[in-house]
């Protein structure tokens, strides 16, 4: 199952408590310069993180990004996550299946979660050696599961609807919030210097 160390995602998956539970977390999806949660990029994990969760999750958001861009997925384990990606999304509904040999794609591991892989995995998904990152640390998810996390144990004890409003609430305020601190930008920013 695992040919990289130090990944709790996938230990976890067939050993976490969830008798009782609809489901045991969430997956999600944001950009990673800017910490927004993309639409489509949020569903329940049933069970652990298990790969046709994510691979649902990915499909969906990248239906509404441009094929003009090139993509780069960071993921914490993303050097087991994409073996054999490409023949797993061809099993997802038509809505979502997406075919990625027409685009521009390179997978990579968030700078804090790289630290636990071996060194061929370091060496292989390192945003360090990525070009077009800058200096992208893209553990930004991290920081929207610290926001949400308040949150997390009144959603075990609502109903369906008020736990999928309630959710969608604190989505909503935590990307509104991010928007209206990006702060002003001037067109001729870019040719000023301090």
């Amino acid at each position: 199952m695992c040919s990289c160390t130090g990944l709790a995602a996938l230990d976890h998956a067939n050993t976490k408590f969830h008798k009782g539970y609809e489901d045991t977390g969430k997956g999600a999806g944001s950009c990673a310069r800017h910490e927004f949660l993309l639409k489509n990029a949020l569903a329940a994990l049933q069970v652990g993180e298990r790969y046709a969760n994510m691979d649902y999750i990915m499909a969906s958001l990248i239906r509404h990004i441009s094929f003009l861009l090139a993509l780069i997925l960071a993921y914490d384990i993303a050097c087991q996550w994409s073996k054999k990606l490409l023949q797993r999304l061809k099993n997802l509904p038509p809505l979502v299946r997406l075919n990625l040999t027409y685009r521009t794609i390179a997978f990579v591991i968030p700078k804090l979660h790289i630290l636990g892989h071996l060194i061929k995995c370091q060496l292989k998904f390192s945003l360090n050696f990525t070009r077009g990152v800058g200096q992208t640390d893209a553990e930004g998810i991290e920081r929207v599961w610290s926001g949400l996390g308040g949150v997390s144990t009144s959603l075990k004890e609502m109903g369906p609807g008020a736990h999928h409003d309630t959710l969608e609430d604190h989505i909503g305020h935590w990307n509104w919030y991010k928007l209206v601190n990006l702060g002003e930008l001037s067109p001729y920013s870019a040719f000023y210097i301090t």
